[in-house]
């Protein structure tokens, strides 16, 4: 895969990573190379007779330098190395481009050298500072692991992360700046590291938690010769371009101090566009049918115009013909649509049924994964669009900001679609009406449906033969059944059918899949389901997880063992998440494969590394 263009670049959206290889070919105030930290060990040793410097990392070899020079020449030693002298031309064309923002595992001041000499604006937070928004026309740029331009040569010896040991324990992992981080490389239209060999795990690591589609973005330019097992690690994290900082330059063309030029035509990664094809109806399998019940997620190809109408071929149950139509005629750009209901109860599928008729309509329809940290480039790109669009938020209580800029910016073409669970809107209505300006909105229960609605599920479970042992009920039976057995809920009419029924053999494959999992890998499944079955299944992201239960598996084997047991498809692990979308399977999973005391021991480890890191902020 080839670079991204130097006008990606320009547009300001872009990433710059820089490692100990970028900052290689300047000149330090001792009129050497900047030694990165290998090499920098290696000279402390060699000046006080050791020659070999195995087993040895800079705080052990600066100790040594320590006990035959003393305090001031050792810090010196290590202060003076990474103070820049002189730099490369190559190098300030790299740097002197409108990047959003620039990361490095460096302590050097290479970096604002160059930018002061070339007039290119930037800021420099600290990883103990409060994540903030780069300025307009200004780049951020963050030391993660120490900065020399703010450390006198005292506060240097004390304060930088000297020690594998240090860098474990770094400020950086434990602050916002590692989730702003994260986010970042989501929304980047390109993320480029120069001079970094992935040797930092925790970096690998989290590149490795990313969707395949994002690791596309991703592009590694090291020096030419650049061994094969470094290019290989980089292989799985992204494109790796041994071409040296030379022809970077080269492909970026000039220095670019100035503001960037903002193109805004790409979609912003906190954005998935949804694509429906409006047809009378759909083939649908029984397979198609089972898959929607267990997973809780619908393929938007086999919705149809038989979903809406409740004609026999529908892929999805049909709710009441008035929500259809006062979500389709009522709702504008001004009044939006708020559908609630409790967990497991169809918000997501009924918010995709009204995808499917406003794409009818010649809508646009969209559904926004999470608030992204800039939510200008949002709001930058729905100025773009001509055409009308409907905007999904799936749990508006996730969004605290971007529903209402985007009321506020007053597009008649644009409706928004918010789904929220009940107990927000009996408990914090105030809250969930906040979340939407505060207008008034075209409200949808779905928690009481009407005695029509339950006739339709009737029908719609007789026609898929998913009845099992109520399927010889006669029809007011099978009526009694889902209102009364069921009370009429959606998630209980799955849960009676994962029970009985034509699923339960299917979920029992399921349940047989998850025991042959290790004792990792079953934790974090405990959680994701507890998550899900509290209605929070969209915080169950892998990285995050396995901070909570200190799991140390790789994402690469968790996702193949999760594959090879048949579970892939039903937890969605390719974005990165290890969510379990259908509540009832959750609960399924929480009652019939886990005895209490496990569930209890998975959660408590959880929980009480939340209140570990609360204890420790305090």
């Amino acid at each position: 895969m080839n670079l991204p263009a130097a006008s990606t670049i320009e547009a300001g959206t872009s990433l710059l990573f820089l490692g100990a290889g970028f900052s290689a070919e300047a000149t330090n105030t001792n009129d050497e190379d900047i030694k990165d930290v290998s090499a920098l060990i290696t000279y402390l040793l060699r000046e006080v007779g050791i020659a070999s410097s195995d087993g040895y990392d800079l705080d052990t070899a600066a100790e040594e330098f320590q006990k035959v020079h003393g305090d001031e020449k050792t810090v010196v030693a290590l202060h003076s190395n990474f103070r820049t002298k002189a730099y490369t031309d190559d190098q300030a064309t790299i740097v002197t481009q409108p990047w959003r923002r620039i990361y490095t595992s460096n302590y050097d001041d290479v970096i604002e050298t160059i930018c002061s000499n070339n007039r290119k604006r930037i800021t420099t937070p600290s990883v103990t500072d409060p994540v903030s928004q780069p300025m307009p026309g200004t780049t951020q740029l963050l030391h993660i692991y120490g900065n020399i331009g703010r450390a006198s040569s005292d506060e240097f010896a004390k304060s930088f992360l000297l020690t594998e040991r240090q860098r474990d324990n770094s400020p950086f992992l434990k602050s916002p700046w590692m989730r702003a981080f994260h986010d970042d490389v989501l929304a980047a239209s390109s993320v480029i590291f120069v001079g970094f060999s992935l040797t930092d795990i925790d970096i690998r690591r989290l590149l490795g938690l990313m969707p395949p589609e994002v690791l596309q973005k991703i592009h590694f330019v090291v020096r030419p010769g650049t061994k094969q097992p470094i290019l290989t690690r980089m292989s799985k994290f992204g494109t790796a371009h041994p071409i040296g900082l030379s022809a970077l330059a080269a492909h970026l063309g000039t220095k670019r101090p100035g503001a960037p030029v903002r193109p805004y035509t790409t979609l912003p990664v906190a954005m998935q566009e949804m694509f429906f094809s409006p047809k009378v109806s759909a083939s649908i399998s029984a397979t198609d049918i089972e898959h929607l019940f267990i997973s809780g997620s619908p393929d938007l190809e086999k919705l149809s115009n038989a979903d809406i109408s409740a004609e026999p071929g529908a892929y999805s149950i049909s709710r009441n013909q008035y929500a259809y139509s006062r979500a389709s005629d009522n709702a504008s750009g001004s009044m939006p649509i708020l559908v609630y209901g409790d967990v497991g109860n169809g918000k997501t599928v009924f918010a995709s049924q009204i995808g499917y008729l406003y794409a009818r309509k010649n809508y646009r329809v969209f559904r926004f994964q999470r608030e992204p940290d800039n939510i200008g480039d949002v709001l930058a790109y729905l100025q773009t669009l001509d055409e009308p669009a409907l905007l999904i938020f799936d749990d508006i209580m996730r969004f605290p900001k971007l529903p209402t800029a985007i009321l506020d910016m007053r597009k008649s073409s644009f409706v928004i679609l918010a789904t929220v669970r009940t107990s927000f809107v009996d408990t914090s209505l105030s809250a969930v009406k906040a979340r939407l300006a505060n207008v008034t909105c075209v409200e949808v229960d779905l928690d009481s449906p009407t005695r029509d609605e339950t006739h339709r599920m009737v029908q719609y479970l007789t026609v898929n033969g998913l009845l099992g042992k109520y399927s010889d009920l006669s029809d007011s039976e099978k009526l009694d059944f889902v209102e009364r057995t069921c009370g009429r809920q959606l998630r209980d009419v799955v849960l009676s059918l994962y029970e009985t029924g034509v699923l339960h053999t299917k979920v029992e494959e399921i349940l047989v899949g998850i025991q042959t999992l290790d004792r990792g890998a079953q934790d974090l499944i405990i959680f994701s389901a507890v998550l899900t079955h509290a209605g929070y299944q969209n915080l169950s992201e892998v990285w995050l997880l396995s901070q909570l239960l200190d799991y140390s598996g790789a994402f690469e084997d968790l996702r193949a063992s999760l594959y090879e047991h048949g579970l892939g498809r039903l937890i969605r692990i390719n974005d990165g998440d290890l969510s379990i979308r259908s509540p009832a399977l959750a609960e399924f999973i929480l009652k019939r494969v886990f005895n209490i005391q496990t569930v209890l021991n998975a959660v408590k480890r959880g929980l009480t590394t939340i209140h570990n890191h609360f204890s420790d902020e305090i």
